[in-house]
């Protein structure tokens, strides 16, 4: 029974899923599942294939109807830190935002979401190489709100310095509804102990919009 009172929606029904989870050989597997979850059904997949001892493909593909503030507790329930301090998916291994920067937060919208994502990590001896591609397209359940589709790239590169220090660099870009975004960032992540991380990140973020006067830094 999911009511959205300030966006005058509500969903009743039963919550049902079927799937499963093939581990074809070591390093690779497919989770598909079919059911109605958050009011709407549809198909949940992942895929991770180990393709050369050093490199695995990562994919995706979720449904769902919430709102933004509902994503982002989702997002931040299903989330954990990689060795490297990046924020990734707890089931997929995928790399994560809390919130899409890309869509603007509504406080009042009520999405059916789509988010398709793939990923090509390559490790070398100290260092890690990341390919990362996303497709998230929000259709709006309500006609006072407009729906958006972001799309975007990334490269991102690791390096273990020392045993406990780890430092990377991303460079990226995406667009929605006519605008563009490139954007870089670095980080430091060191090991305190067994357990506990210390990380630094700084990001820079140029927005190019198609509004005149709209964008900025």
């Amino acid at each position: 029974n999911l009511r959205y009172p300030t966006a005058g929606l509500a969903f009743t029904g039963p919550v049902a899923e079927a799937g499963t989870r093939l581990d074809l050989a070591p390093g690779s597997s497919i989770i598909a599942r079919y059911g109605r979850d958050h009011a709407s059904w549809g198909f949940n997949g992942a895929v991770s294939q180990t393709l050369t001892p050093r490199t695995v493909l990562l994919a995706s593909y979720q449904h769902g109807i919430s709102s933004e503030q509902e994503q982002i507790l989702s997002n931040l329930t299903a989330s954990r830190l990689d060795p490297y301090g990046t924020i990734i998916n707890t089931d997929t291994g995928l790399p994560q935002a809390l919130a899409d920067p890309e869509l603007d937060f509504s406080q009042s919208g009520v999405f059916r979401t789509q988010p398709a994502n793939i990923a090509l990590l390559h490790e070398f001896e100290t260092d890690s190489l990341r390919l990362f591609a996303f497709y998230d397209k929000e259709t709006s359940l309500l006609a006072s709100v407009a729906g958006d589709t972001a799309r975007g790239a990334a490269i991102s590169w690791f390096r273990s310095m020392t045993p406990r220090l780890t430092g990377g660099a991303t460079v990226g870009y995406a667009s929605h509804t006519g605008d563009k975004t490139v954007s870089t960032g670095i980080s430091l992540l060191y090991n305190l102990k067994e357990g506990v991380d210390a990380t630094l990140n700084y990001q820079f973020e140029n927005v190019f919009a198609s509004t005149p006067g709209a964008s900025s830094l």
